[in-house]
């Protein structure tokens, strides 16, 4: 849902997919499995701990917003330049 105003043939869609180890935008059935293994008894020893489910996102640089930003604030406002 994040990536739901990013059109898929985008600069900005193709960095965030290349960039992220699993190479693919999640599902909320991603969260839900987790969820169905939380509260089962395969969890029973889990406490205090988070879980991230993102594909690895947390391990990745950001998608390059370039082509968006740049013409809303201009090349040198952006560069600092």
């Amino acid at each position: 849902e994040i990536m739901s105003g990013i059109p898929r043939d985008s600069e900005v869609y193709e960095s965030y997919i290349r960039n992220t180890p699993m190479a693919d935008v999640g599902r909320p059935e991603d969260v839900a499995h987790l969820a169905r293994f939380l509260i089962g008894p395969g969890s029973r020893w889990i406490t205090g701990v988070a879980i991230n489910v993102d594909g690895g996102h947390a391990l990745r640089r950001g998608p390059d917003f370039t082509q968006f930003v740049e013409p809303a604030i201009g090349h040198e406002a952006l560069t600092g330049g």
